[in-house]
């Protein structure tokens, strides 16, 4: 027996002997963790604040004398959704506070996660993107890779270009290419994957236009293999609109385009065809925040963003 369930009908709640209850039953099975569900029933029995209040540290310090972890949940008033918990007295107990809210954007319900306080803990503030998963929560977050600085620049090959542009070219940048429909867009860019593939790099495509079938014969009319660099694990396409990336949320497309990043081998080249679905669905704010974040996390020493914009674009994405 790893785990112990004990129902209290709502209508059969009495605080004092609920918690005689919990004591005992901590007593007995001494559990590392502890869920009360709801912990707001429990304290709607309870008229005043100073008695709510005790009876939280009377729980509170039944668990830490076992040295478990206790998880209270409380619900928020849906009309006070800047509140913290639902009588205002259970924060002030605990050690550690975890907000759950969420909002609608564009019809479409989004959840977030934040972190109020956790003491002894260096915790990442601010709201947090996340979704509810078949394994659970997932919090759309990702650690800024630390970079080199001490470290060799890369060279970055593009022969298709290297008489305009020179031969000093080295990762560590953000490219943007604008052009009118038709001028050739993506060839370029695959002609840029394509150098890096011939120089022994990799190449991470998220294809934001095209289905991923059409993506893999643009990339094949420029001479590259695709089935040998996605079997060695050098080329991955991605498709933007599918879940894997989810273009429409910004929060979830960086959490995903991180997730990808971090698994491909280096050099990495990472071109993204194009950003002209985010741009027209994102106001000005969200898309330059998007870019901005974007540039930030990957201008790295062995890493080369590519993103390609429609002519005419009113936000700057990148800079060469």
């Amino acid at each position: 027996g790893l785990i112990r369930v004990v129902f209290v009908p709502q209508t059969d709640i009495s605080l004092d002997r609920d918690l005689e209850q919990m004591s005992n039953q901590l007593e007995e099975f001494r559990p590392q963790r502890l869920i009360v569900d709801s912990f707001s029933v429990f304290l709607y029995r309870v008229e005043d604040a100073a008695t709510q209040r005790e009876k939280t540290y009377l729980l509170a310090t039944l668990v830490q004398r076992l040295g478990a972890v206790g998880l209270l949940i409380s619900d928020v008033p849906a009309d006070q959704p800047g509140r913290v918990s639902r009588f205002g007295v259970e924060e002030t107990v605990v050690d550690g506070t975890i907000v759950l809210s969420s909002e609608m954007v564009n019809l479409q319900r989004r959840r977030y996660l934040e972190i109020i306080k956790m003491r002894a803990a260096n915790h990442v503030t601010g709201r947090h993107r996340m979704e509810i998963s078949a394994r659970g929560l997932q919090v759309f977050y990702a650690a800024t890779p630390q970079a080199d600085e001490l470290a060799e620049p890369v060279p970055l090959p593009f022969g298709a270009l290297a008489p305009l542009l020179g031969t000093n070219l080295y990762h560590g940048g953000a490219w943007l290419l604008r052009g009118d429909p038709g001028a050739g867009k993506t060839t370029l860019a695959g002609q840029f994957i394509a150098a890096g593939l011939a120089a022994g790099g990799s190449a991470l495509l998220l294809s934001n236009d095209v289905p991923v079938f059409r993506a893999r014969r643009a990339l094949l009319r420029v001479g590259i293999d695709v089935d040998a660099a996605l079997a060695a694990g050098r080329l991955r396409i991605l498709d933007g609109f599918s879940d894997e990336i989810g273009s429409g949320d910004p929060e979830a497309f960086l959490y995903r385009l991180a997730a990808a990043v971090a698994v491909m081998p280096r050099p990495l080249r990472v071109v993204i065809d194009s950003l002209t679905p985010q741009e027209v669905t994102f106001d000005a704010k969200a898309f330059a925040w998007l870019i901005h974040r974007k540039n930030r996390r990957y201008r790295l020493p062995d890493v080369t963003l590519f993103d390609v914009m429609r002519r005419g674009s009113d936000h700057v994405s990148a800079d060469a």
